[in-house]
């Protein structure tokens, strides 16, 4: 039988994203971004964020 392969683009926002989530998945999302790899990453940005806003 003869395959059919089509790509997608779907754009999310995150609140549309966090709005379509279980309570499981929001619980497990909190897990995620409170472990220390996600705050790292997080703050990192931040701080590279705040280096920009003072051109």
């Amino acid at each position: 039988m003869p395959t059919l392969n089509k790509q997608f683009t779907l754009e999310v926002t995150p609140e549309q994203f966090i709005r379509a989530c279980s309570n499981q998945e929001l619980y497990e999302l909190h897990l995620l971004m409170c472990s220390p790899a996600v705050e790292h990453r997080i703050n990192t940005v931040i701080e590279k964020l705040s280096l920009n806003d003072g051109k």
